[in-house]
C-alpha cells in the first residue's frame, strides 16, 4: 500500500501570503550575435516580458553571455540591465555609469553574466532588458568574439517571479 506524507501543499499561485520564496513563474529568451558602437546605452535585442502575478513579487533576474571588443584593451564594452528605462538596482558604478560588466580586448570572450533582484511592486507587465555601450570609440560585440565571427553564441536571460 502506498502513502502520501507532506508538510503542506503549496497552492499554484505560489507560497501562501505572508511566507517569501516561492517560485510563481518562469520567463526565458535569447538573442544571438549584437554589435554596437554607440557610447549612449542601447537595448541588444536580449529581452524577457512578465507580468507580476503580486505586488509584491520580486523577480530574480539572470543572464548569461559572452562578450569581447575589437580592438586591444584600450575599449571596454558595458553592460547593463533594465525594467522598461528604469536601471535595476545594485549594479556596480563604473567611471561611466552602472554596469555590472566590462568587457576588453580582441581575442578574449568575457563573461556577460549577473544575477539580480527587483521587486517592481506593480502588477502590470514589466520588460527586463539587457543594454549596452561603448564610451570608447570602438566596436563591442555581445556573443561573439572581436576578432571575427566565427564563432557566434546565443545570450540568455531568465526572469523568475518569486513570492514576495
Amino acid at each position: 500500500m502506498s502513502q502520501l506524507k507532506v508538510d503542506s501543499i503549496v497552492p499554484r499561485g505560489g507560497i501562501p501570503s505572508g511566507s517569501n520564496g516561492g517560485v510563481i513563474q518562469v520567463k526565458t529568451g535569447f538573442c544571438g550575435a549584437f554589435t554596437s558602437t554607440n557610447s549612449s546605452y542601447v537595448d541588444t535585442g536580449l529581452s524577457v516580458s512578465i507580468t507580476p502575478s503580486s505586488s509584491s513579487s520580486k523577480f530574480i533576474i539572470v543572464v548569461s553571455g559572452i562578450g569581447s571588443v575589437n580592438a586591444s584593451d584600450a575599449g571596454q564594452f558595458l553592460f547593463i540591465v533594465v525594467r522598461d528605462s528604469t536601471t535595476v538596482a545594485n549594479q556596480n558604478s563604473t567611471n561611466d555609469g552602472a554596469a555590472f560588466a566590462v568587457v576588453e580586448g580582441q581575442r578574449e570572450r568575457y563573461p556577460v553574466t549577473c544575477t539580480l533582484i527587483d521587486a517592481p511592486a506593480t502588477t502590470s507587465a514589466v520588460t527586463y532588458k539587457l543594454q549596452a555601450k561603448m564610451p570608447h570609440s570602438q566596436t563591442g560585440y555581445l556573443g561573439r568574439w572581436g576578432i571575427n565571427d566565427d564563432y557566434n553564441v546565443n545570450s540568455y536571460m531568465t526572469v523568475y517571479e518569486v513570492s514576495g
